[in-house]
């Protein structure tokens, strides 16, 4: 059984977009982790929100106007249900696409106390930085298979205690998007999903194209559920939203194999095999799914 002990995991640089119903669009993993995965989809923002701060919360959300921004302090519902002291910095921005313009709030959210324990490593961390001379960029290379192959048996030898997540993502409907818009466009929804996808891993893993319709990224640090599914419903919903503003598409889902080595397999061959099934059985349950694959849900698989 896998330790996910919420303490280690206060609220730190959250993210989320919000309509004008201050129901959540999308979030980045750190605000998925806080407010609890199981009502991600659809959560209103007003339910997390102590009843006491309710009240001012709404009136500054209200007298805002695109372009406007403003900080404020709230007591917020942790996914534990305790409650912590949250500096929110609130911006309203308008998207406008050919047809119609949506106003929205961006919010940035985090713990004081653990924002201030934060800044004390950061700062450390910077001190270390300057005085070594090395600063990590984010990988933006777009791999081949045999070299994500490559990079993850350099992962198992380099470390023999190695663990990583394997994400097969799949944008449903890309067929449809193709006849109706063009190969071009298509393109174009992929490249903003690498962009998206790229742009949430970081420097933690690698992205690479299986097909022309399918990706994979391998991702370092996630194994454990608590960090697993904040990841991936900030992968899910901040694509979707990314598409929308890039490529005028309303509702884009997508589907989600996910494996985990070593704990769904001690090898790649199998791992590959049961990430497989994993998209397959997203398939047969319909579109804007993901499957984590386990043994005892999904059958064990021996090769």
């Amino acid at each position: 059984m896998e330790n996910n002990n919420i303490e280690k995991f206060e609220l730190i640089n959250g993210q989320a977009v919000i309509n004008l119903n201050y129901n959540v669009i999308t979030a980045n993993e750190e605000m998925y982790r806080f407010i609890g995965t199981s009502t991600a989809a659809g959560i209103s923002f007003l339910e997390i929100i102590h009843q006491v701060d309710l009240d001012d919360f709404i009136d500054v959300c209200h007298h805002l106007r695109e372009g406007q921004e403003s900080d404020m302090v709230v007591r917020m519902r942790r996914a534990d249900n305790s409650y912590r002291w949250i500096l929110v910095h609130i911006a309203r921005f308008r998207l406008k696409t050919m047809d119609s313009s949506v106003d929205y709030f961006e919010l940035y959210a985090s713990d004081i106390l653990a924002l201030r324990k934060h800044c004390s490593v950061l700062s450390q961390k910077l001190f270390e930085i300057e005085h070594a001379g090395k600063i990590s960029n984010v990988n933006n290379q777009i791999y081949t298979e045999d070299e994500a192959k490559e990079y993850c048996y350099n992962l198992i030898k380099n470390d023999p205690s190695a663990e990583f997540t394997m994400i097969l993502g799949e944008i449903d409907d890309l067929d449809s998007y193709r006849k109706l818009k063009g190969n071009d466009f298509a393109e174009s929804v992929i490249n903003t999903a690498l962009e998206t996808s790229r742009r949430i891993m970081g420097d933690r893993g690698i992205i690479y194209m299986k097909d022309d319709e399918h990706f994979i990224l391998i991702v370092n640090g996630i194994n454990q559920e608590v960090n697993l599914r904040p990841f991936l419903e900030s992968l899910r919903y901040r694509i979707s939203w990314d598409e929308m503003i890039a490529n005028s598409v309303d509702n884009l889902t997508l589907s989600l194999g996910v494996v985990r080595y070593p704990q769904n397999g001690d090898n790649l061959r199998l791992c590959a095999t049961k990430l497989a099934k994993a998209i397959e059985i997203c398939h047969l349950r319909g579109k804007s799914k993901y499957i984590i694959y386990r043994e005892h849900l999904h059958g064990n698989i021996t090769l």
